[in-house]
């Protein structure tokens, strides 16, 4: 039984996202069926140790997603006020003001349901203020 995909869940990373692990200098992935690191000297994915794969299991390591990076044309999620509600709405990233500004200020999600979650901070940081509703 193949439980690379469980294992990347119970991780919090989506197969094939990269991200990186403290104290660690290489990027890493979970594919299919592998644990991989990438070999920038070699330009390559290669299978990572069994002892960096250890330390994630027992929590020994910490994984530190990189930002979300969508391309022209890619979906991203934001909050928005709308008659005195927070929504999340869904909306495509383009080389315009609104989209650039949402990434600056860390209204930029990458799913709705991680906007869902950081929409009351969202609010609090853009305007200083509680959200009372």
């Amino acid at each position: 039984m193949n439980l690379i995909p469980k294992i990347a869940e119970m991780l919090n990373v989506e197969i094939g996202e990269e991200f990186k692990i403290a104290g660690h200098g290489d990027k890493y992935r979970f594919i299919k069926t592998e644990f991989q690191y990438y070999d920038k000297d070699y330009n390559v994915w290669c299978c990572a140790s069994a002892l960096t794969f250890n330390e994630l299991l027992t929590g020994n390591a910490e994984i530190k997603k990189f930002p979300f990076e969508p391309k022209i044309g890619d979906t991203y999620h934001t909050v928005r006020l709308y008659w005195n509600e927070l929504v999340v709405v869904e909306r495509e990233f383009r080389l315009e003001l609104t989209p650039l500004a949402d990434k600056y200020c860390g209204n930029f999600f990458k799913t709705h349901s991680e906007a869902e979650k950081h929409k009351f901070e969202i609010y609090e940081k853009l305007t200083g203020k509680k959200w009372e509703q």
